[in-house]
């Protein structure tokens, strides 16, 4: 699918066994048949039993919001101590889409899912950072992405925003199907 697509590009934070919204997700889909979403789930607060149920449904995708969902947890992450989590995600089943808990990401992270092909959900001040060829998407760059939070403690979570979100109609895409070009190296503007 390419990424000028006009469809809507829905995720969520914070997704886990207790924090899941899934009644939320489940009016959305009954709603809008078409509804499908990219669930950026905590990895150590998602059992295998909640992915199999995620799995089951092609309208839900689950991918990666940081380990425990510390604050700045993957802000120090070092390429190994990073590859090894990708591995256990990817050995559970999470697709390799990953976002770092309050955008705050290291060089080793990049490095990590670089080296393990991964999509990086990043925040536009870490462009200048990132490494060449690197997938990324940034939901500015897509005129149709919604992005909210399974839990309502940020003014843009899934029950505060319900309306809107029934409003939303004309096809949906998930992260994983957008053809996401490499990254290019940006220079640090402050030198």
């Amino acid at each position: 699918m390419r990424s000028d697509t006009p469809f809507h590009i829905v995720d969520f934070d914070d997704f886990g066994d207790t924090d899941n919204g899934y009644r939320w997700l489940v009016r959305l889909k009954l709603a809008e048949p078409d509804f499908r979403a990219t669930l950026m789930c905590v990895a150590a607060k998602t059992s295998d039993v909640t992915l199999r149920m995620l799995r089951k449904r092609d309208w839900l995708d689950p991918a990666v919001h940081g380990w425990d969902h510390h604050y700045l947890e993957c802000g120090k992450w070092t390429k190994e101590q990073t590859l090894r989590v990708l591995l256990e995600c990817e050995l559970r089943g999470f697709s390799r889409i990953w976002r770092c808990p309050c955008w705050e990401i290291s060089d080793g992270v990049y490095a990590a899912l670089l080296e393990r092909d991964w999509v990086c959900c990043d925040h536009p001040k870490n462009r200048y950072r990132r490494p060449d060829h690197i997938r990324i998407y940034e939901t500015d760059r897509f005129p149709n992405a919604v992005h909210g939070h399974i839990t309502a403690d940020r003014r843009n979570g899934i029950e505060e925003n319900i309306e809107f979100l029934l409003s939303l109609h004309g096809g949906f895409a998930l992260i994983r199907e957008l053809d996401l070009p490499r990254w290019p190296r940006v220079p640090n503007p402050r030198g």
